[in-house]
């Protein structure tokens, strides 16, 4: 049992370098001259989520949840781009487009402030509640408060997403 283990984490670990070695080769598509960030995506991560107080890993872990990285996704409900944005939130939080990385980002890093803004508000300071705003919005996180009281979808989009971000923040500084 050990031994499987020790093989899912090395793994695990190949699995991690070869995604930021294809990151960090993959150029950023600029559209517009206020979302240039030159460099690796990894970059715009770190750039957008200092802006706006996040931990870039984080913001990472939920666009690898959300699309694979894939900056052109399209989900079943509607959701666009890397950050998988429902067209009312990306009028709310967005500015250019949703398939741009660093639009997405952008607007990511916007709206999980924003969620951590409401939640504080109201004395929820679990930053696993900010990742159930993005996931089921944030009246809903807020309503529920805590993790436990989140539908059991919720529930397992923030046990994925936490589990990566935990996964990241312990090998990628």
């Amino acid at each position: 049992m050990v031994r499987t283990l020790r093989r899912l984490t090395t793994l695990g670990i190949i699995l991690l370098a070869v995604i930021v070695l294809n990151l960090r080769r993959q150029p950023v598509r600029a559209v517009t001259t206020q979302s240039r960030v030159g460099g690796s995506i990894v970059d715009v991560f770190r750039v957008k989520a200092s802006r706006y107080g996040l931990d870039w890993r984080l913001l990472f872990a939920m666009a690898w949840k959300e699309s694979n990285f894939r900056t052109n996704a399209r989900g079943a409900a509607g959701e666009k781009g890397m950050a998988q944005f429902m067209p009312g939130t990306w009028a709310m939080f967005g500015r250019g487009d949703p398939d741009d990385p660093n639009d997405a980002i952008e607007a990511q890093a916007r709206y999980l402030a924003y969620i951590r803004h409401h939640l504080a508000a109201r004395g929820i300071t679990d930053p696993r509640m900010m990742v159930a705003g993005y996931n089921c919005g944030q009246g809903c996180a807020a309503s529920c408060g805590r993790v436990e009281n989140l539908s059991p979808q919720v529930q397992a989009y923030v046990a994925d997403v936490w589990n990566r971000y935990t996964y990241l923040a312990k090998y990628w500084r």
